[in-house]
This record gives C-alpha cells, structure tokens and sequence, in this order.
C-alpha cells in the first residue's frame, strides 16, 4: 500500500488546512494516509480514524538546542534560513524514508532538497496555495534561487487555478491544476433566500481579505440588511474598533468561528455571500456557500475568476471598485428572481468541487 505524507505547520480551521485534511481522508480510504504537523495545537483532536497524525514538539525547545541555526534564522530574517532550523526539527520527528509520496505546502517547497537527500525513490508534490505573485514574491520574496533549486526535486507542482499553472510553468515542466474540492457536507437543504442577511466567511486579516473595503460596503447596503461574519482572527479588534467608528455596529453579525454543521447553517441562513479579498489562491468559502444554494458577488482575483468563470457563474467585480460592489449587492436585494437564478448557477458550477471527482485527480499524480 501507498504511503503519502502530508506536512503542515499547525492544525487550524482555515483553507489551507481544511482542503488538506479532506484529500488525506479521502485517499486514506485506498491508501495509508498520515498527516505531520509541525507545531503542537491546543484545539487538535484526532477524529478522522482514516487519517495517521503526527504531532510536532515546541518549536522552542529545539531552537535552543541548535543556538548556531537558530542565531543565524534571527540575524539575517530569511525565510530559507528560517526553514533550515526548522527542518532539523522535522527530521527528528519523521522518518521520510518510510513513505512514497510527500506533499508539502507552500512555503515547504524549501524542504524538498532535504526530503530528497534523506529518501531519493521519495515523489515530492508542491501543493501550492496562493497566487503566483503572493507566494513567490511575498511569501518566498528573499529565496527565490533556493525555490528555484528546490523546484529540482519536486515531481510535481499543484495549483489551483489555469492562471498560477501557466505561470508555475516558467519554472516546472510538469504543473497540473487540481481545484479544492468542498470540505463541507452539501446537503438537500437550501438557502430560501428569503432572510435580510448576507454571508461573509474569512480569517479576519485587513489586507488579504479587504476588512476595511468591507467596512465601506456594509455603510451602503440597503437598510434593514446585515452582515452576518463568519470567522475570527488577529485583526478582529481592529475590525470591531472600525465598525464602531463607522457607527455601523447594527450592520454587523458577528458569529464567531465555525465549523462542519454550524457553517452550513451560517450559509443556508444567509440571502447571498460577498468577497472582498485583495487576493485568494482559491476562495473554499466561495465553493461552500455555493453548495448551500446562494450567489455570490466577489472581487476580480484569480481564485474567485476562476471558480465563477469569468463572471459567468457569479457576479466579479473590478478590483477596490465599492461603487460598483454595493450596487450589484443592492440589485440583488431589489430581486429575489435574480438571487434564484444565480444561486442555481451556483448550484451547477459546484458539482465540478464534488469530493469524489478532485481526490480522482490527486490519485492520477500520486
């Protein structure tokens, strides 16, 4: 049997996570799955029985054992430098030599060499989740030679939309595209679209997913409406503390962080779902609400583009354009009748996320 080894940073309840932990279940089925976290977590409970986890030590604890790596990491503030230290870690806690495949995630391509070292008949996979720009000159900016060498030892790079894959393709020779499938049950229930509240679910960062642009909208739309925020995170304060200097506290619903049964139901009692990322490799909330039957209005990005076709399953609006935003989100208030016919647009462009159909896909590489 295939043994395939997923590595992660720490487990929580975000995209990046969610989307991994699907696909290990999912091929756990047929194959021996394990998924490594790198850092412990508090919340972490082992409940899919498909899936083997390992969880990584305190980081702390190692760095100091290792003072020469871990003075060099803080000196000169380099993400490859930052990995080495890390690395020394990982190798102490997994055995690569015991796998097939390893799939590493965005920032991890810089391990790629090193797994190779250890293990040569390993097949190393970069699942890539974000835009080409965010990963290779934000995230990855100050180590794109090592990228680059790195890249020497991956079998295959995984993106998640045509756009990355034809730009991935100026440094690999074999990228594929292989879209996240949804990580929430579909369901026979619907939206009725008959409540006065619109969805919203992110990580609450101001600049990847445009708080702030959200802060502008919400003053615009329709009385008697509200925002109903799925999701926390480390500009939540700061998020609170604008809304209440816009006085549009009353606009708002904050729900906190959810998951599995509690987020359908955030969808299914919601009229429709906005988007205000500057950026998203991908955009799973897009696909969930979705599959609970409501239409979506998002900004022009390369995820949210691809997963609605150009505007062809959902409504794409110019990038930071807030005119143009609040008045689709109004029209759509004004007509229930446009609501519905988008929403069974959604309804049909989600059956290409279905579960069974992308872990075919992640089979066809492995």
């Amino acid at each position: 049997m295939k043994k395939i080894l997923f590595i992660l940073n720490k487990y929580e309840i975000g995209g990046l996570e969610k989307v991994n932990m699907t696909i290990a279940s999912s091929l756990g089925k047929e194959f021996s799955t394990t998924v490594y976290f790198q850092k412990s977590s508090e919340n972490f409970s082992a409940v899919d029985k498909t899936i083997r986890f390992i969880i990584g030590k305190n980081n702390k604890v190692h760095f100091f054992k290792n003072p020469v790596l871990f003075m060099k990491a803080i000196l000169t503030r380099k993400i490859q430098d930052k990995k080495n230290l890390i690395f020394n870690k990982v190798k102490s806690e997994i055995d690569f030599t015991n796998y097939d495949v390893v799939i590493l995630n965005s920032e991890d391509i810089l391990y790629a060499s090193y797994i190779q070292q250890i293990n040569p008949e390993v097949k190393i996979i970069w699942w890539v989740h974000n835009e080409y720009d965010i990963i290779m000159n934000r995230r990855l900016g100050d180590a794109t030679n090592e990228v680059r060498n790195n890249l020497k030892f991956v079998d295959t790079v995984v993106t998640l939309t045509e756009f990355d894959k034809r730009e991935f393709e100026d440094l690999h020779k074999n990228v594929v595209t292989i879209k996240n499938p949804l990580t929430i049950n579909q369901g026979k229930v619907l939206s009725s679209l008959d409540s006065r509240v619109i969805s919203f679910t992110s990580r609450l960062v101001f600049e990847q997913k445009g708080l702030d642009l959200l802060v502008q909208i919400a003053k615009k739309i329709e009385p008697g409406w509200k925002i109903s925020v799925a999701g926390d995170g480390p500009d939540r304060q700061m998020f609170l503390q604008l809304i209440e200097k816009e006085k549009i506290s009353d606009k708002f619903i904050f729900e906190g962080m959810l998951d599995k049964e509690a987020l359908r139901l955030h969808y299914l009692n919601s009229s429709l779902f906005i988007s205000t990322s500057r950026w998203e490799g991908f955009g799973l909330v897009i696909t969930e609400a979705m599959s609970c039957g409501l239409p979506i209005i998002s900004f022009d990005n390369k995820g949210p583009r691809e997963i609605l076709a150009n505007g062809e399953f959902g409504i794409l609006i110019e990038k930071y354009n807030i005119y143009d935003f609040v008045e689709k989100i109004n029209y759509l208030i004004s007509s229930k009748e446009y609501r519905r016919e988008l929403a069974n647009k959604s309804l049909e462009r989600v059956k290409e996320y279905s579960l069974t159909k992308v872990t075919e896909e992640w089979k066809g590489i492995l």
